[in-house]
């Protein structure tokens, strides 16, 4: 394996599943019929066919206009802000991450993962320049050649959902309340046993939750949406590797003189503390090395 990958937390790469030269890592829709239709223009014909169109075109849609409609949604938008809950199951080892998507057409993404155990944060950025994985604690960014998202699915982009979605013709439909449910197969090479997910809109029929389960429906990726904002609007620079790397040095350099101010304000047992955080810090990295090289 590759050494560039010893940088990285093994979780998140092993939820991309980036495939690379160097190794492969284990959102209103409308209601087509309801329109006002001019009584003078419509044929004369016997009642049972007007009492079918009625019951055709009024009332709740059935799943396969809910489902061609999300595909259709899914496939026009120009770009949206997403935020959402993360939960991965890889053995006994549970993590929890909070999410943060932005995608911009065509094939702009920037994609913020947070683990909310320890605070470490890793981006995956798709652009016109390729694919890459950022680690903001450590300023380090490395390019991959990889055909993410489009190499496996992907539970927290709304067009890779779609994507599963529309290439299932034999899902399954559910309704529970105000949810609506799709079952399909999923495409995850890397890992056969994610046989299937649960894909549920809410009663807007916007993207609510994935569920990523195998076959004994034990559930292994779990990502729920918090926000979705389908007209959010990005500068330039948002899905630009330098600018973002740029704005990690700047942090990094204020972050730097607010600990070297403080260390002079502080006792010697606070200095013990810190060099305490610090070398937890170095071992949670030793351990992540060994984890990729596994």
């Amino acid at each position: 394996m590759f050494s560039i990958s010893l940088y990285f937390n093994v979780n998140i790469l092993f939820l991309f599943n980036l495939s690379t030269s160097f190794a492969v890592l284990k959102p209103q829709f409308f209601y087509p019929f309801l329109a006002k239709i001019n009584a003078k223009v419509i044929p004369a014909g016997p009642p049972p066919i007007i009492a079918t169109l009625c019951l055709t075109g009024c009332g709740t849609l059935g799943d396969k206009e809910i489902r061609d409609n999300f595909i259709k949604s899914s496939k026009e938008l120009k770009s949206y802000h997403m935020e959402g809950n993360l939960k991965l199951t890889n053995n006994d080892d549970n993590y929890e991450y909070n999410v943060e998507v932005n995608y911009q057409k065509d094939n702009n993404y920037k994609v913020s993962l947070t683990n909310k155990s320890n605070n470490y944060e890793q981006i995956i950025l798709k652009n016109n320049d390729g694919v890459y994985v950022i680690t903001p604690s450590l300023n380090k960014s490395f390019k991959f050649q990889s055909d993410w998202p489009d190499n496996n699915s992907q539970s927290y982009l709304i067009n890779s959902v779609a994507k599963d979605l529309e290439n299932d013709e034999n899902y399954k439909y559910t309704q529970k309340d105000n949810d609506y449910i799709f079952t399909t197969k999923t495409n995850y090479p890397n890992n056969p046993k994610y046989t299937k997910q649960n894909i549920t809109l809410d009663k807007n029929y916007d993207l609510k939750k994935v569920e990523v389960q195998d076959n004994d429906n034990v559930s292994y990726i779990e990502f729920s949406v918090k926000t979705i904002d389908k007209k959010a609007t990005f500068n330039e620079s948002e899905f630009s590797l330098e600018e973002i790397t740029k704005n990690f040095e700047n942090k990094d350099e204020t972050t730097t003189e607010k600990q070297n101010q403080s260390n002079n304000n502080t006792e010697p047992n606070q200095n013990r503390e810190t060099e305490k955080e610090e070398k937890n810090q170095q071992q949670y990295s030793t351990d992540q090395n060994r984890e990729t090289q596994q």
